[in-house]
């Protein structure tokens, strides 16, 4: 009982944590965007907070708007990828990082148990390096023709 009391304790943090890191990535996407030239900062976070919830759509949407944002504002064509950079610089420090680590402190496997849940896949799969053959054996089984050479 007592595991399943910290199982639900640590699921009901997840979505809060989510919260806040989508908020930071909002605050430092409307910091970034002030400091890139581009107007208007007060629109640019709650675009950012909100586009993050969505798992891979709401990135690259993200980095096509400020893309086109950047187009419409600088005169140069080259410096409209600065904004749409710095946005996809953000979520990449944010998602392959600083969020992985933190649902990570309170999410703990025991190794043992992960090393012996993959016994069972190990050995279905076999050894890589006998892949080769047991796919000639499969196929010598299923055609008539292969065992008549």
């Amino acid at each position: 009982m007592e595991i399943a009391t910290e199982i639900e304790e640590n699921n009901q943090r997840v979505p809060l944590t989510i919260t806040m890191m989508n908020a930071l990535v909002g605050v430092a996407s409307g910091i970034a965007m002030k400091l890139c030239g581009l107007g208007d900062p007060i629109l640019r976070r709650p675009t950012a907070f909100l586009l993050n919830y969505i798992p891979i759509l709401g990135r690259m949407t993200g980095v096509v708007i400020f893309f086109l944002v950047g187009i419409v504002t600088f005169d140069w064509p080259w410096y409209a990828f600065v904004p749409a950079g710095i946005y996809l610089l953000i979520h990449i420090a944010e998602g392959e990082t600083i969020t992985p680590m933190l649902p990570a402190k309170r999410f703990t496997l025991n190794p043992v148990l992960v090393t012996v849940s993959l016994f069972p896949l190990a050995y279905s799969l076999g050894h890589p390096r006998h892949a080769p053959c047991r796919a000639s054996w499969r196929s010598s089984r299923l055609s008539p023709t292969v065992l008549s050479r």
